[in-house]
């Protein structure tokens, strides 16, 4: 054995000789085969250069549709879904009209952030708008606020898709140990589920409110594609998308008549399954006024408890608010029991109606330690908050 490895030392060693030999007698070779291989690699991995007509065929949401639902003169944050299982976290000012498409038209030519130039754009994920990001257009201290839903969502994703896979913000190094470098430097720790630093918090609970306006796209897109029978039978066999697709047109009355009965009747299938927990929660929201002419106070709770079960935080805070507004013995204990459940994950409302509860004795036996304890953690607000899943 050990004489067949020496052997093998030595023909390796002939062999690397005897190439060095040939190019010190063939060196003009060298330059023309590099230029080559470098010409030939270029070609391979560069971007197409069809036109952005052409790449929206290609786009499961044309930009342009985006453009016209998120409005001019709003800031817009944008979620980019890239190959190899990658996402890309980008804000915009929509100062006038095109201006999102022009972002989209750079990001799908491979113009931008190098990250997107090493991993391709396939898919416009989410577009995000809200009030609080209209407030924010006008000046570099509103853009810098904004940068910091950016980063908050950007460390979302990290913690839910691994820091490997997702950039954004000032997070878009495409080596993942500067990336990390920078994101310490920040003060997140993308590796915990959970965040301890009270203005993350704050951060974190005022990207609920924000609206991902695709769905409404999609709608769009769907219109004269997918037949209503097809819609239904799809979602009568289980498809949360179906059934998804089938609550936003039926609330917004989008192809068919406004219906909020069916509109919540598949809401509430689709929250069942699980899926996207905070459109579900942006949607179920719209059926919590009980002064509105078709409010249904058991199915509401039904929805609400079904996007609670699955760990979402706000549905919790939200179910607990409606078990908390019946008043009887054993609705104030399941209005403790998911204030509790809320305030474990960083809910300070939550925190503080628990608090009241205990200091009552309403839901939960009178205990005033522990009302000062969850009275504390609403004042700090320094109790972790949900970024993921749990139950």
């Amino acid at each position: 054995m050990v004489v067949a490895v020496i052997i093998l030392i030595i023909i390796a060693i002939f062999v690397i000789i005897a190439a060095l030999e040939w190019l010190l007698r063939s060196w003009w070779l060298i330059l023309p085969v590099g230029f080559a291989i470098v010409y030939l690699w270029g070609k391979i991995t560069q971007r197409s250069s069809v036109s952005y007509s052409e790449w929206l065929e290609k786009l499961r949401i044309p930009a342009q549709k985006v453009d016209e639902h998120a409005g001019n003169g709003s800031v817009v944050m944008y979620v980019l879904k890239l190959s190899s299982g990658r996402y890309y976290v980008g804000l915009v000012r929509n100062q006038k009209k095109g201006s999102f498409t022009d972002r989209m038209t750079k990001h799908f030519n491979g113009i931008g952030a190098k990250f997107i130039k090493k991993y391709r754009p396939v898919e416009i994920r989410n577009v995000y708008v809200s009030e609080l990001l209209k407030s924010y257009k006008s000046d570099d201290a509103g853009w810098k606020k904004a940068e910091q839903y950016e980063d908050a969502l950007t460390i979302k994703m990290m913690r839910e898709y691994g820091v490997k896979k997702v950039r954004g913000g000032h997070f878009s190094r495409v080596s993942h140990i500067k990336n990390e470098s920078e994101l310490y430097a920040f003060g997140w720790n993308p590796h915990k589920i959970h965040d301890t630093n009270p203005r993350h918090n704050e951060i974190f609970q005022e990207l609920e409110s924000f609206v991902d306006i695709i769905p409404s796209v999609h709608l769009e897109q769907y219109e004269g594609k997918i037949t209503l029978d097809a819609e239904e039978k799809a979602a009568q066999q289980g498809d949360i998308e179906a059934q998804m697709r089938l609550a936003s047109m039926y609330e917004t009355g989008s192809n068919v008549p406004k219906d909020r009965t069916r509109a919540l009747h598949w809401l509430t299938e689709a929250s069942k399954q699980g899926g996207d927990l905070i459109l579900q929660y942006n949607m179920a929201q719209t059926y919590m006024d009980s002064n509105s002419k078709n409010y249904n106070e058991d199915k509401v709770i039904q929805l609400m408890h079904n996007i609670a079960w699955h760990g979402y935080a706000g549905a919790q805070h939200s179910l607990g608010e409606l078990y908390q507004r019946k008043g009887d013995t054993e609705s104030l204990e399941n209005a403790a029991h998911w204030f509790h459940k809320a305030a474990e994950q960083g809910s300070v409302h939550s925190q503080y109606n628990l608090a009241l509860l205990y200091q009552r004795g309403e839901g939960v036996p009178r205990n005033l330690n522990h009302a000062e304890y969850w009275f504390a953690r609403s004042k700090e607000g320094t109790s972790e908050v949900m970024i993921g899943g749990g139950r």
